[in-house]
């Protein structure tokens, strides 16, 4: 088999595959990348078992059938070949033959027959969106994910697929971010309707990340369901990748009671600059080193300060405060400035709103022009009196 490809076509889809390569293989030949071989075209798979990705690219071929090559090698080999000129793979028995131009290189094969089969795609096509908005979906509610969690849930994010706009969520127990973004359903009868169940999937973030990032255009995303419409595998495509991901087994913590009760038991509400108020907490945290920064509000502005006395740093900001009950328009609190920072530059805005309450509660921050589509729910530091 002969497979001839330009080069920078051939390394763009093997260093995407390569990602997918688990660093430990649990097998040895899951450090290959699979070439399917098909007259005038060359599928390239990778996988660590929980993910699959399947690129395909066009080349001049000769024969058909499959082989696997050390993957990480073959895309930094391919990776460093001019992009424009043509790169030839020769496959014999035990070895493949990579030359371009004056290039010439010898890797030797894995086993094919132990290579996993990849996974037919899933039976159900839910529907499709903008690639653009599956990545604001995962950058703003994913700010609230840690990727190395050692409970699952807290390293995926969740996805309710709606009749009206894909659900996206992310936690650490600490935070929630919760974007919705618009897409086109093709739902199955019987889920996805009001008063029905939804169709929902626990996905790993750096997986559902691969995806919204590398992929262009329209995506189109379908799912093996179970009997309660949970997927049981869900997959991503574009014209030229297909991702298939295995949910996380967790169960997703129910997020708006949280919102619920920062809202409704808000007691101030606070609308200011975000630019403004971010600067001012990039300056105060240098005083603060690991302790929070405080926000006091007061009438008609918010002191954001940081430190302790004798070496602290406090700035007043203009903002339009609003009592939400008889009380006074003051409230002193206190954050993890990288949970604040976070939270206001995923609203995206110009100007954000705040609600708090001078108990230490859930506080809920919002754009102030649009407050449905992205929320976010950060917890408070507890200061002793």
């Amino acid at each position: 088999m002969q497979v001839t490809a330009t080069a920078g076509v051939l390394a763009e889809q093997l260093t995407w595959a390569a990602r997918l390569l688990p660093a430990r293989p649990a097998i040895p030949v899951l450090a290959g990348v699979r070439l399917d071989i098909a007259p005038d075209q060359v599928h390239v798979t990778a996988t660590d078992y929980e993910v699959w990705g399947t690129a395909a690219l066009e080349a001049d071929t000769t024969g058909t059938g499959a082989v696997v090559l050390p993957g990480r090698l073959l895309a930094d080999l391919v990776a460093r070949l001019p992009v424009s000129r043509t790169v030839t793979l020769t496959i014999e028995e035990a070895r493949v033959r990579i030359t371009c131009g004056r290039v010439s290189a010898t890797v030797r094969t894995l086993p094919a027959d132990d290579y996993p089969d990849p996974p037919e795609r899933p039976a159900t096509v839910l529907g499709t969106m903008a690639a653009a908005d599956l990545v604001d979906a995962v950058d703003r509610a994913g700010v609230a994910v840690l990727t190395d969690a050692t409970l699952p849930m807290l390293a995926g994010l969740h996805l309710e697929f709606g009749p009206t706009g894909l659900v996206v969520e992310g936690t650490d127990r600490y935070r929630i971010g919760h974007r919705i973004v618009p897409w086109s359903p093709t739902l199955p009868d019987g889920v996805g309707q009001s008063d029905e169940k939804s169709v929902t999937a626990l996905i790993p973030k750096t997986a559902l990340a691969l995806a919204a990032k590398t992929m262009a255009d329209t995506l189109t995303l379908s799912a093996n369901l179970d009997t309660e419409a949970a997927a049981t595998v869900l997959a991503v495509a574009d014209q030229t990748r297909f991702l298939a991901m295995r949910p996380l087994d967790a169960e997703w913590v129910k997020t708006a009671p949280f919102h619920d009760k920062a809202l409704n038991k808000a007691e101030l509400q606070v609308v200011a600059d975000t630019g403004e108020l971010l600067d001012a907490i990039d300056r105060a945290r240098l005083f603060a080193d690991a302790a929070p920064v405080h926000l006091t509000v007061d009438t008609d502005q918010v002191t954001v300060h940081g430190g302790a006395d004798g070496e602290d740093a406090s700035e007043h900001l203009p903002a339009a405060v609003t009592a939400l009950d008889d009380g006074e328009p003051k409230v002193r609190v206190a954050f993890a400035h990288r949970y604040l920072t976070d939270a206001l530059r995923a609203c995206r805005a110009d100007t954000v709103r705040l609600y708090l309450r001078r108990t230490p509660v859930p506080a809920l921050l919002t754009p102030e022009a649009d407050d449905t589509s992205y929320w976010h729910v950060v917890m408070p530091i507890r200061q002793q009196s």
